[in-house]
């Protein structure tokens, strides 16, 4: 697990401040291509239960990093979630839930093992981007992506709020100009309208510039791109119908799809060039693996390879991702059952000279 330099400096910039406003860095996987941020933490503080998740998932959440930093957590060290905050952690929070919506007791209870609303939206939305056949069955969005929020204040009604505005006053300020919140290749705003109740200039807080607008039936998405990122400014998520959220899918593909490409020799981005040829297959395996995790997924191929004696400057001579190199060599053992070494680097050198199909 590899921890952004921006990420450490902002968790411990933001530590040292005292505004309960800033207490909410973010949730989910750090090295992540998307950004997604909601309009406000959506927890109704007036019930004991509602109080104890909001100290636990938002007050809480920038020590929750810092131990996260210290002890050099790992997405696979966080055990199944159950009741308790030695159990939650930001990295993948409430891990285990099922992708359904949560049926409650009179007390707030889960019965059923389901989570909010919201998150289940978040879900179909993941579930879209990364061409799953079929909806997850529990709850993963927090892998492939990492959520914010504009107000750490919940906005229980439309109604305006000067303890909102505050809020998103100072994050706007201090957290979304900072160098991590801009290093994400696509950010999704899914507010609506609360950018303009609240005066949040998209372009100034995200360094973004303004491309135009695109209609899908009653729905829109205001498009922004600027120094190679994409930012896309659409409704709630939870208010997407269908064809918006396949819309968002769409756009975030085209524009995260391209730059891979150009390294695979068997997959063109069409389902025919994957269905054609099983390294087409993997190829596109390694695209959505790269666009998840922003090429932190199969670095345990790296690894093997290393360490069954493949040099780096052998894996670094192709000019490609070492875990597109990686995919490869772990499928070429498979197939064959074995690690021998020379066998795959010559046919390696053959794949990427054109020598072999």
């Amino acid at each position: 697990m590899k921890y952004p330099s921006e990420f450490i400096s902002l968790v411990n910039m933001v530590s040292s401040m005292t505004s309960d406003n800033l207490k909410f860095i973010g949730q989910g996987n750090l090295n992540a291509c998307i950004l997604l941020v909601g309009r406000d933490c959506n927890i109704d503080r007036s019930s004991t239960r509602g109080k104890g998740c909001y100290e636990m998932e938002y007050l809480h959440n920038v020590n929750q990093w810092k131990k996260n930093i210290d002890n050099q957590t790992d997405v696979l060290d966080i055990p199944e979630w159950s009741i308790g905050e030695d159990k939650y952690n930001p990295m993948f929070p409430y891990k285990g839930q099922h992708n359904i919506k949560a049926e409650r007791t009179e007390s707030g209870e889960v019965i059923n093992g389901g989570a909010s609303s919201t998150w289940c939206s978040y879900q179909k939305l993941s579930d879209k981007l990364f061409h799953y056949n079929s909806p997850a069955f529990d709850i993963d969005f927090h892998q492939h992506t990492f959520l914010t929020v504009l107000s750490s204040i919940p906005c229980l009604t439309d109604n305006y709020s000067k303890d909102v505005e505050l809020s998103v006053k100072e994050r706007c300020n201090s957290l979304f100009n900072s160098h991590y919140f801009q290093s994400f290749p696509v950010t999704i705003v899914a507010c609506g309208r609360f950018t303009k109740d609240y005066h949040i200039d998209i372009e100034q807080v995200f360094d973004q510039k303004y491309q135009g607008i695109e209609q899908e039936g009653n729905d829109w998405l205001r498009i922004y791109e600027h120094n190679g990122r994409l930012l896309i400014h659409t409704r709630p998520i939870t208010l997407c119908s269908d064809a918006l959220l396949d819309k968002i899918a769409l756009k975030v593909q085209q524009y995260l799809e391209p730059p891979l490409l150009k390294f695979c020799l068997y997959y063109d981005g069409t389902d025919e060039s994957c269905e054609n040829s099983h390294w087409g297959f993997y190829e596109r395996h390694w695209v959505y693996g790269y666009i998840k995790t922003n090429n932190q997924e199969f670095q345990w191929e790296v690894q093997d390879m290393i360490h069954h004696g493949i040099s780096e400057d052998w894996i670094d001579s192709f000019g490609i991702p070492r875990t597109l190199v990686g995919i490869f060599f772990n499928r070429y053992c498979h197939w064959l059952g074995l690690y021998d070494i020379k066998d795959f680097m010559k046919w390696f050198e053959n794949v990427r000279s054109g020598k072999e199909i």
